[in-house]
């Protein structure tokens, strides 16, 4: 492989790991009236939503956060990779 296709796939995994990144890193969710923002949960009054008990709303809390942090550290991930292939198809 030549050091300009390193650089290119570099390039494309930074971009991916960017963008995950930019959607998960931190996240922040409404479900009923609760809203999870990062690892935290936060019940709010609103008139229009009733008020949404523990059992109902903690399954989806835990499988959103279960989801973020797997695509918040793919997309670390993705970028540490493509700036290393970056640098290596810098000194070919």
């Amino acid at each position: 492989m030549s050091g300009s296709t390193f650089t290119l796939v570099g390039l494309l995994l930074t971009l991916i790991g960017a963008c995950l990144l930019f959607f998960y890193g931190l996240p922040k969710k409404r479900i009923g009236n609760v809203f999870l923002f990062g690892v935290t949960a936060m019940k709010f009054e609103d008139s229009k939503v009733r008020d949404s008990p523990d059992s109902e709303w903690q399954p989806l809390a835990d499988a959103f956060w279960r989801r973020v942090a797997i695509l918040n550290r793919l997309g670390f991930a993705l970028v540490a990779r493509g700036t290393v292939l970056q640098v290596v198809g810098a000194c070919l």
